[in-house]
């Protein structure tokens, strides 16, 4: 069996960063080890890293289906999560950007 490991960069050693959530865009109660990247560049310091969703999500998708409001014109998208342009969230009288949360 293999061990993990990580190829340090030269520039930045473990290269850390704080990934966001996909869904919801909030930041992840984890720390991503990048290590060296192509070019050895600095690691994003809060990009989202996966489409893994965060604590709160996973439990948010637990219980249902999540819908995600996005600007018109974008594609639905097939999978445990549901797009709705956001003409169709308004006309569902759905709250916009956290209106609403308590």
């Amino acid at each position: 069996m293999r061990e993990k490991s990580i190829r340090l960069s030269k520039e930045h050693g473990v290269n850390l960063a704080i990934p966001i959530c996909y869904f919801c865009g909030e930041e992840k109660n984890e720390i991503v080890l990048a290590g060296r990247l192509p070019q050895d560049v600095e690691a994003p310091k809060h990009a989202v890293w996966d489409k893994n969703p965060c604590d709160k999500c996973k439990e948010l998708m637990r219980m249902g289906i999540m819908l995600i409001s996005v600007r018109d014109g974008d594609d639905i998208l097939k999978s445990r999560v549901g797009f709705v342009e956001d003409s169709v969230w308004t006309l569902m009288g759905l709250p916009q950007n956290g209106e609403g949360e308590k």
